[in-house]
């Protein structure tokens, strides 16, 4: 009797116990109104591809955020060097990886020149998601010491010698040739357009007299600048910069370069498109607030560039018409 007492207590015991089980299993589905376990973003590191080489302008950039995520956020950027196709490979890599938040381009104007060329893709709304412009590198003319006092000393020269004159560049096509196309419209001075391989080309050029001037992002030119050796006759930007008050815009000098719209020589940050909205904001916040940061700005005075942190719908306007007035230049001008 007892035998038979326990066993019918053990068989309880036991279906209640598989009943339990089962319920617990039920709630850990999430299903219904039960709760589901949330994760923090970010959980783990950050990947910032840079489509350039390793202590360049855009890399230093970039690097440079890496003390201020890990400060303020906790979060650790990782930088990636991906060279090749003038910023294409990296960018393509980059656009094209899992929408998980946690790999960004750093994309620069020059691939909206790409796209504007249809050497990549065009459908930039459908490829990626502006978050935040980190760099705005204005376009500057510059000569060696002594050679030129303003631009329009420049113009004048090349004006008298028609298709003598040189003008270095570091790009075949994107917004420093498309200025120095309008400015040779403008003036009429039919100077040449020569294309070298990188900023440190364009310097060693005209310092060695090859090139009457150069045309390209201010940055390549800073420390040469700084030493007294090259000069900075404009810069091809709307108003003054703060940084430089004592330099003319080429529009105040007399000559009308915006006639394609201000197309801006600038860095900024993208993600993937396809990214979940919440992951997309607080990413935009961060780099927001990052830039913004005093440390940050700090840096970017020191560089003379400008980090307006610029982010959502104002950035996509600033994108979408820097691409068109590429788009335009290219049809108008360079494809011909």
């Amino acid at each position: 009797m007892k035998r038979r007492m326990l066993a019918v207590v053990l068989s309880l015991v036991m279906t209640a116990g598989l009943i339990g089980c089962s319920q617990s299993e039920g709630n850990e589905g999430g299903s219904g109104g039960e709760k589901k376990k949330e994760t923090a973003y970010p959980e783990k590191a950050i990947t910032v591809i840079v489509p350039w080489s390793a202590g360049g302008g855009n890399d230093i950039a970039a690097r440079e955020l890496q003390p201020v995520f890990k400060e303020k956020f906790g979060a650790e950027l990782v930088i990636e060097n991906v060279e090749g196709g003038s910023s294409a490979v990296g960018l393509t890599q980059a656009i094209q990886s899992k929408a998980d938040g946690y790999t960004v381009g750093f994309m620069t104007s020059t691939y909206l020149g790409l796209a504007a060329q249809g050497t990549v893709s065009d459908k930039l709304e459908e490829d990626f998601d502006p978050l935040c412009l980190v760099m705005e590198d204005p376009i500057a003319i510059v000569c060696k010491t002594g050679t030129y006092e303003k631009l329009e000393d420049f113009v004048e020269d090349a004006k008298s010698r028609p298709g003598e004159s040189i003008v270095a560049m570091s790009n075949t096509f994107g917004t420093a040739p498309t200025y120095a196309t309008l400015l040779n419209e403008q003036t009429g001075m039919d100077s040449q357009l020569i294309c070298y391989d990188s900023g440190s080309r364009c310097v060693t050029e005209v310092l060695g007299g090859h090139a009457e001037v150069a045309c390209s992002n201010y940055t390549d030119f800073v420390d040469q600048i700084a030493a007294g050796e090259m000069k900075c006759l404009a810069l091809c930007t709307e108003e003054r910069l703060e940084s430089l008050p004592d330099v003319p815009t080429v529009n105040e000098c007399g000559y009308d370069i915006f006639k394609l719209g201000y197309l801006r020589q600038m860095s900024f940050m993208v993600l993937p498109e396809g990214t979940d909205a919440e992951v997309k904001d607080t990413l935009t916040k961060m780099f927001k607030e990052a830039c913004e940061s005093d440390e940050y700005q700090e840096f970017a005075a020191g560089r003379n560039f400008a980090s307006p942190a610029i982010t959502d719908t104002e950035l996509e306007g600033i994108v979408d018409e820097t691409y068109k007035g590429l788009k335009d230049a290219y049809d108008n001008y360079f494809a011909k």
